[in-house]
């Protein structure tokens, strides 16, 4: 799924650039659908610190503040996230944008943040 959330972040930042891209879906729905992928595995006891954080990221990309604190809080709190995999998934956004226009004080959610902050690489192809 992180390859999805990586769409929807270069989806929107091309929009915003005014760049048109043809044959892509609506990054909302992508995003939506991420999301309720990570419920069903959430609720099945089969979800990871990556479905957390990619969680955290689809809320980012719909909107929904809290429930994006409550994921990422979840990706934080797990015991496999040491200090690697934060500083890996929080230094590679691609400067989310909200539907608003409104910042919000936490920086996590300036939804402009610098070039490459949501875009991360797969884990299991680190070596």
């Amino acid at each position: 799924m992180w390859h999805g959330i990586n769409a929807v972040a270069l989806i929107r930042r091309a929009r915003k650039d005014g760049v048109e891209l043809d044959g892509f879906g609506d990054p909302d729905a992508i995003a939506a659908d991420i999301l309720k992928q990570v419920t069903e595995r959430d609720l099945d006891k089969k979800a990871d610190m990556w479905d957390f954080a990619t969680a955290g990221e689809a809320c980012v990309a719909l909107g929904l503040k809290d429930d994006a604190i409550q994921w990422t809080q979840r990706y934080l709190r797990d015991t496999c996230a040491d200090a690697f995999e934060v500083t890996i998934s929080g230094s590679s956004s691609m400067g989310w944008s909200s539907h608003s226009s409104q910042r919000h004080s936490n920086p996590f959610f300036t939804f402009g943040a610098p070039a490459g902050a949501a875009i991360r690489t797969n884990p299991s192809s680190e070596g």
